[in-house]
């Protein structure tokens, strides 16, 4: 069996059985042959941000010259991180 390690990984790398474990987004095939026959079967992962989560959620400076930093980490569906990061903006 055989794929794009920059999508998924599997293990066992031979057998009649493998588990993919993805990596990062994209297209990638898990391939098997038999006795000369080959067969495969397409996987997609296509992580998504379905949340975006700011911290510290609210701040309050005093005084001119103060400063904040903030961070944002963005998350999909399962609340895993996405390994590309949303940028911090500011809005007035």
């Amino acid at each position: 069996m055989q794929n794009d390690p920059l999508v998924a990984t599997v293990a066992p790398a031979a057998g009649a059985t493998t588990t993919a474990t993805t990596v990062g987004n994209g297209t990638t095939q898990i391939q098997a042959t038999a006795d000369g026959v080959a067969g495969s079967a397409d996987l997609t992962v296509a992580q998504v941000a379905t949340s975006v989560a700011v911290t510290p959620p609210a701040a309050t400076l005093t005084a001119p010259g103060n400063t904040q930093q903030f961070s944002a980490e963005a998350r999909d569906a399962n609340d895993s991180t996405l390994a590309t990061q949303p940028k911090c903006v500011s809005r007035i």
